[in-house]
């Protein structure tokens, strides 16, 4: 039983062609103010060089982390406890 091997090619055209479509990065040089022309992180407006990379863990895990009043679920209960208050005024305004 012979097994032909045929020789590995890769498709770089297809490859160069994905590489050419990415997202570019958002930075701008400080001093000529033109372009970043790397392409950006996943998922990130900029480049790894330009901070892509960088960020640290969101909530508890992250060193900064203090009393949890600035957290998205703190903020939409203020929101909707606002919004609670502006209704009850409104109905208290109007039954005048």
């Amino acid at each position: 039983m012979i097994i032909e091997r045929r020789s590995y090619e890769p498709d770089w055209k297809a490859a160069l062609l994905l590489a050419q479509a990415a997202p570019r990065c958002r930075a701008r040089c400080r001093r000529s103010k033109l372009p970043c022309r790397a392409p950006a992180m996943r998922g990130k407006l900029v480049c790894r060089l330009h901070g892509g990379k960088g960020g640290g863990p969101s909530g508890e895990r992250n060193g900064a982390y203090r009393t949890g009043r600035y957290t998205a679920e703190a903020k939409t209960e203020r929101r909707q406890m606002r919004a609670l208050i502006r209704e009850l005024r409104r109905l208290i305004d109007s039954s005048d």
